[in-house]
């Protein structure tokens, strides 16, 4: 199974490739850490699934330089652009974040998870809040089947 993270903050990259390996015996996960990156990798094909953070940086850091201010929404631009290419791919939203400023309002993660399942129902197929207690990933086990003997990825 080969799986597609786009995440930039290494805390988080760790936690979740972690948890990766010691359930998806037979995954390999490739990282990359900003939009542009990300995007490039995702249109390329070959991922049976894309893990997807909601917050990224534009490009890639390079020598120690930020790659521009995150993209508060850049997980959504990137499925937008996904979505305008008509790739073809399965797609996990994995937030730390709960609450998210888009120009003066705050939007929810609750929100954002029914906007974007909506807008993407053809890629998306969860969102998961990942906070410090283990429920991401107990929804992570159920979105890999890993609770399901029929199970088939």
């Amino acid at each position: 199974m080969k799986l597609l993270f786009i995440e930039d903050n290494d805390i988080k990259a760790r936690l979740v490739i972690r948890w990766l390996n010691d359930n998806l015996q037979d995954a390999t996960v490739v990282r990359k850490r900003s939009y542009q990156s990300g995007l490039r990798e995702a249109l390329s094909g070959g991922y049976d699934h894309i893990l997807l953070d909601m917050s990224l940086p534009v490009y890639d850091e390079k020598s120690g330089v930020m790659g521009r201010d995150p993209l508060t929404f850049g997980g959504q631009y990137l499925l937008r652009e996904m979505k305008r290419k008509k790739a073809e791919a399965n797609v996990v939203v994995i937030s730390q974040y709960k609450t998210f400023l888009q120009g003066n309002e705050v939007v929810t993660f609750e929100q954002l998870r029914e906007e974007l399942l909506r807008d993407f129902s053809t890629l998306l197929k969860a969102c998961i809040y990942l906070k410090s207690s283990s429920t991401w990933k107990s929804e992570l086990e159920t979105y890999f089947g890993l609770n399901d003997e029929n199970f088939n990825s």
